[in-house]
């Protein structure tokens, strides 16, 4: 059975000549539609996006805290 396939909605979008003619070339190296290659261009940039977010999060609560509020006055942290 084939995999089903998720419904497309047409949109528009507009590319510089140059990049309207490298992603032409690429579709052609890969033997695949534009859309197809900027769909998979957005799909990556989903996932590093979604990685990023991830791996800053890794970071919260690894300072350790005087008991001072920064919050109370960001300028103070920021300008001394």
């Amino acid at each position: 059975m084939a995999a089903r396939q998720e419904k497309l909605r047409r949109t528009q979008i507009s590319l510089s000549e140059e990049d309207l003619q490298a992603v032409r070339g690429l579709a052609r190296r890969r033997r695949t539609s534009m859309s197809g290659v900027i769909r998979s261009a957005i799909r990556r940039e989903m996932e590093r996006e979604s990685t990023l977010a991830d791996s800053l999060m890794g970071i919260v609560g690894i300072g350790e805290s005087t008991g001072d509020s920064t919050s109370a006055n960001p300028d103070d942290q920021v300008y001394g």
